[in-house]
Formats: structure tokens, C-alpha cells, sequence
């Protein structure tokens, strides 16, 4: 497997990593709800921002914030079943190998051939 220059292994810095996406992807939606109340809170008047735009403002940014942090385990979690069946893989052939390398070379050849 991937071992980063850190000496962490990488399924750690994934969750590290994902931690940050988490709580980054929170702090903006939180960011955006506090930014449109107050902007709603001081245009009160009728011809001003309604409390509909400030609906529409949060649901926008909470779907994109949603679908980044979706795609970003998505790809974590492909890349980590990707690393697992590489691992398998290898353990398959290294017995396949060893199997192959206790046969006769006579029967070897018609093993492989």
C-alpha cells in the first residue's frame, strides 16, 4: 500500500482529511445562515430581501456544500476498495507463485501455457 513521506498511513490522513472536509463543509453552511439572517434582519421592509431568498440562499449553498463533501468520499471510499483489491491481488499471485515454483519445470511450463 501507499505509504505517504509523513509516516502516517494513508487510510489515517483520509480520515484526517475527511474530519476537515466535515467540519470546513459545517462552518459555510453556518457561515451562510448566519450572513443571510443578518442581511434579512436588517432589510425588513417589504420591497427588501424576503425570507424566501434567504431559504433559497441556504438550500444553494448547503447543496453544493453537500454534493463536495459526497463526491469527496465517494472518490475515498472507490480509492480504498481500489487499494484493497490490489493488496488481494498481490497476496493471489504471490501464491499462485509459490505454487508454480514446487511443480517439475515440465509441468510448470504446461501450467502456464
Amino acid at each position: 500500500m501507499f505509504q505517504p513521506k509523513t509516516g502516517v498511513p494513508l487510510d489515517e490522513l483520509r480520515v484526517r482529511f475527511g474530519y476537515r472536509v466535515i467540519l470546513g463543509g459545517f462552518a459555510l453552511i453556518a457561515l451562510t445562515v448566519i450572513v443571510a439572517a443578518v442581511v434579512w434582519n436588517g432589510r425588513m421592509s417589504a420591497d427588501s430581501l424576503k425570507f424566501a431568498d434567504v431559504v433559497s440562499i441556504v438550500t444553494a449553498v448547503t447543496g453544493i456544500v453537500g454534493t463536495i463533501v459526497g463526491a469527496f468520499f465517494a472518490v475515498n471510499t472507490s480509492a480504498a476498495a481500489r487499494d484493497q483489491m490490489n493488496d488481494a491481488r498481490q497476496d493471489a499471485q504471490n501464491v499462485s507463485n509459490r505454487a508454480l515454483a514446487k511443480l517439475p519445470p515440465d509441468q510448470a511450463d504446461s501450467v502456464v501455457s
